[in-house]
């Protein structure tokens, strides 16, 4: 099964830190419901970049989508997915998510 890298960046795109080696497990983005504002727009096959105004939207349909979850190794990495993005919250960072 692919994985969707993810990591930290400056704004001239600098890497600041990167997820876990293996990346962010598919199955999490595909389960973002048809409401969500960030979550389900992230692309598995290419790159998407969240900002700081994005970042707080994409933190919480995280933590609902880890309410409903029952499996509990993609609960394990939503809030490891959280404490990431959570890290990130700093002037000039963004996250880019890297899809196949």
């Amino acid at each position: 099964m692919a994985h969707i890298a993810m990591r930290r960046e400056d704004e001239r795109g600098e890497l600041l830190a990167e997820f876990e080696s293996s990346g962010i497990d598919p199955r999490i983005v595909a389960s973002a419901p048809s409401t969500s504002c960030c979550l389900r727009f992230i692309d598995p096959d290419g790159d998407t970049i969240i900002n700081q105004l994005q970042l707080p939207v994409l933190i919480s349909e995280l933590m609902q989508l880890r309410e409903v979850t029952h499996q509990l190794d993609l609960r394990n990495q939503i809030e490891r997915v959280v404490a990431f993005l959570r890290d990130s919250d700093d002037v000039h960072v963004y996250v880019r998510f890297v899809g196949d």
